[in-house]
């Protein structure tokens, strides 16, 4: 860089300092919020049918997916998209009543079918409310094809609305 002076009083002077951006870019996150009938369910309270009623489950949704049971086998599963990994997560509870996650744990889907748990089976703090959206982010970033949310706490029923960030 250059600075040439057009104007001056008395002697030229001049301080600079520059600002310069050490970091490179990092890489995009961006959410993936895959249609409900994209996803899968452990159970859906009143057999709500897919993206209707108890079974609408992306964030921001009108309601939320509700299990049909309140026990730990109940789950959802989000698919991952073909490019990007999988770094974290959002959820809120359910819009239209007191009704939420409060903890869970979460898996990983591998290309052959199996499961593996993400950050070793740590169990994530989910919601204290119905409306507010919580973002958790892996320790070691998932190369999965979808992720299952395991419910280990609630309030009132198991209810969710979520979405996965994806790095690209």
């Amino acid at each position: 860089m250059r600075l040439l002076p057009v104007s001056w009083k008395g002697r030229i002077a001049v301080r600079v300092a520059l600002l310069l951006d050490a970091e490179p870019a990092g890489p995009t996150i961006v959410e993936h919020n895959p249609s409900d009938a994209e996803r899968a369910f452990s159970s859906i309270y009143k057999n709500s049918a897919i993206g209707t009623g108890f079974a609408q489950s992306q964030l921001l949704s009108p309601v939320a997916w509700v299990a049909d049971k309140k026990n730990q086998k109940q789950w959802i599963e989000i698919p991952a998209p073909n490019s990007g990994i999988v770094v974290g997560i959002r959820t809120q509870g359910r819009a239209t009543a007191e009704q939420w996650t409060k903890t869970y744990q979460l898996q990983a889907q591998l290309s052959d079918g199996s499961y593996q748990d993400i950050d070793a089976g740590a169990t994530f703090n989910g919601n204290t409310d119905r409306s507010s959206i919580v973002e958790h982010r892996f320790n070691a970033p998932a190369d999965t094809v979808a992720i299952r949310v395991l419910p280990r706490s609630w309030q009132g029923r198991i209810a969710l609305r979520a979405a996965l960030l994806i790095e690209q």
